[in-house]
């Protein structure tokens, strides 16, 4: 059922006279936790555009365009009789530009290489 453009419930009462009513039933703690959380969300979500607006504008590009050839960067675990290793995948020159633009230091090639783990040695991460 549908009063003057809000929901109403089983009782026929608005929604959100109903929410006016129950917001005094929670405990004032609970309600300062919540009036913090919001606020931190709204924070860094405001936080995250304004990293998103700088990437743009150093790199001259949008972000989607940004995003779309920084998710092609890789990290590969690979394993043999001879080792491990941990590698990344080759920086393209559009990468490198990026990264360059934003004063970021791009992650080394190679991150880790070791001898062969025993199955029994070790849990791995």
């Amino acid at each position: 059922m549908r009063l003057a453009g809000t929901w109403a419930t089983c009782s026929g009462v608005p929604w959100a006279t109903q929410e006016v009513h129950l917001d005094p039933c929670l405990p004032v703690a609970s309600a300062r936790l919540e009036t913090a959380r919001i606020t931190a969300h709204v924070l860094l979500s405001w936080l995250a555009l304004l990293l998103v607006r700088v990437v743009e504008v150093r790199c001259s590009r949008s972000w989607c365009r940004i995003r779309q050839e920084m998710d092609r960067l890789h990290r590969g675990v690979f394993e043999g009789p001879a080792g491990r290793f941990v590698q990344r995948t080759e920086l393209s020159p559009l990468r490198q530009h990026y990264l360059k633009a934003l004063e970021v230091t791009a992650p080394p090639r190679f991150q880790a290489i070791g001898p062969a783990m025993d199955t029994a040695d070790a849990v791995r991460p």
